[in-house]
């Protein structure tokens, strides 16, 4: 259980991200940093399933390492392609051993021999393989390249095999309270043209709101990445630190207002309650579906009875 944020900002040309430390397990909790290093331009933020990732990164870094001499291989849409890729590959292999191996199958056999297999057979293991559940496993890739046609960053999400290009909504974000992050900077207004302290704080607000999701851990990182050198940066502790008293005081404000909000409404409504029936507004207000008076039709809130309605 987690939560990894990231936004778009300064017109494309840089990237956010941030993310708790909580790592939850069968038997314990404990803490890890969820962004990974992948090159000099991209990084990864990870959710879910840690051994499952760690699969994912070690083939993903082999990848890397293979095309260390071309870097314009490695965008951050190929790599995030490539990580899918890695995802099926491992459902691949985690169902034939699963379904195929005990029957002395592999999943090239079963392709090439499922001939000389009954078709009630054949169907069930088919519909095994192709249903097969594998862990939960999301993941954001932030980073610049110049696949545009010019040097910019980009955001791609990788959820259970599924991979998104975000650069368009400007903004990402995965984990158990991904409901919580996304809705703070929809309602703050974001946007892809935001100045980076802007867009600084309101990804580490997104990360802050986010909290209140079961299994989100209350310590943060955060990483900025931009198509200056050097291409990305993890924000140091003393900075952390500072952006979370910003945001502890201006919570405090927001408490305060709305508690001065809350006030005004019910001094507003005891009024309206307590005013003299006379001086009350004759104004009703019909409610969809209210049934017709004897007569055919209603009575106003003053009790003068309407006409009703003409046939």
């Amino acid at each position: 259980m987690t939560v990894c944020v990231a936004v778009l900002c300064q017109d494309g040309a840089a990237a956010i991200g941030a993310s708790d430390r909580m790592l939850s397990t069968a038997d314990n909790q404990t803490k890890m940093v969820k962004i990974h290093h992948l090159t000099d331009e991209v990084v990864v933020m990870i959710s879910g399933d840690v051994a499952l990732h760690s699969e994912l990164l070690i083939e993903l870094r082999s990848l890397i390492s293979l095309n260390a001499h071309n870097p314009d291989v490695l965008t951050v849409k190929n790599l995030a392609d490539s990580y899918t890729l890695a995802f099926y590959q491992a459902k691949v292999r985690r169902s034939e051993r699963q379904f195929l191996l005990p029957l002395g199958l592999t999943a090239e056999k079963f392709t090439s021999q499922q001939h000389g297999l009954s078709e009630k057979l054949t169907g069930e293991i088919a519909k095994e393989l192709l249903y097969f559940s594998m862990p939960d496993c999301s993941a954001i890739f932030m980073g610049v390249d110049s696949s545009s046609g010019y040097l910019r960053a980009h955001l791609y999400t990788v959820e259970n095999g599924h991979m998104t290009c975000r650069n368009e909504t400007g903004f990402a974000a995965i984990g158990v309270g991904v409901y919580q992050a996304a809705s703070s900077l929809m309602f703050s207004g974001h946007n892809t043209s935001s100045k980076l302290d802007t867009a600084l704080y309101l990804t580490f607000a997104a990360k802050k709101r986010a909290e209140v999701a079961p299994g989100v851990g209350v310590d943060t990182d955060m990483v900025y990445v931009s198509n200056s050198d050097p291409k990305y940066i993890l924000l140091a502790s003393h900075v952390m630190s500072r952006l979370d008293s910003i945001y502890a005081t201006a919570e405090k404000t927001h408490k305060r207002a709305n508690t001065n909000a809350e006030r005004q409404c019910h001094e507003y409504l005891k009024s309206l309650r307590d005013a003299p029936t006379e001086q009350q507004s004759d104004e009703g207000v019909e409610l969809a579906g209210t049934p017709p008076s004897e007569t055919g039709g209603s009575t106003s809130s003053t009790g003068n009875e309407r006409q009703p309605p003409k046939a």
